[in-house]
């Protein structure tokens, strides 16, 4: 198995953060990733590392404004930028390898991955979607439950994740992830 970072050039000129698994034989296809809001593709490693050793090419990006890539730190760029770049990071995979391509998307990268593919069906041979951010079409009963469990959120009294004891484990959760090396 290979490892290589490199940068994925973009047509409006930027250039994200591309970290590439190759096996060591002939790959079965590729695997793009789109990671979620906060995250970076360094945290999609062992799952890289199963789907490479599966025969797999795994190439995953940063998105702007995440992990090694240029922007404003965790800021959601325009969707339709993110989109466009979920397009061409399919495009660049279609060049490096005759290979079926696989698009998955988790989260904000799972709403990113559904919106690119039902724009352009072609540009990926099949598509995982794990725990896409989509909007539902919620019936009124949906969105009164939604907002009793809003209201409970805030009175949390006696649950876990309320108090010093809560906040502690708030506090130390970011900064983790302050320090979560792209």
């Amino acid at each position: 198995m290979r490892h290589t970072e490199s940068r994925l050039a973009l047509r409006d000129g930027t250039h994200l953060a591309l970290r590439t698994r190759t096996p060591a034989a002939s790959p079965v296809g590729t695997i793009v990733i789109a990671h979620g809001l906060g995250e970076h593709a360094g945290r999609y490693q062992q799952l890289a590392d199963d789907m490479t050793a599966a025969g797999y090419v795994v190439r995953a990006a940063d998105h702007r404004g995440h992990g090694a890539s240029p922007g404003a730190r965790g800021a959601m760029p325009a969707a339709t930028s993110m989109r466009e770049d979920v397009l061409e990071a399919l495009a660049a995979a279609r060049v490096e390898s005759p290979a079926p391509v696989i698009l998955l998307g988790h989260s904000m990268g799972g709403a990113m991955a559904a919106w690119a593919i039902a724009q352009q069906p072609s540009a990926a041979d099949a598509l995982i979607l794990s725990s896409p951010s989509l909007l539902a079409n919620l019936t009124p009963v949906h969105k009164a439950l939604m907002h009793t469990m809003r209201r409970l959120a805030r009175v949390r009294r006696g649950c876990p994740g309320s108090g010093r004891f809560g906040a502690a484990l708030r506090g130390a959760a970011s900064r983790d992830l302050q320090r979560d090396r792209a």
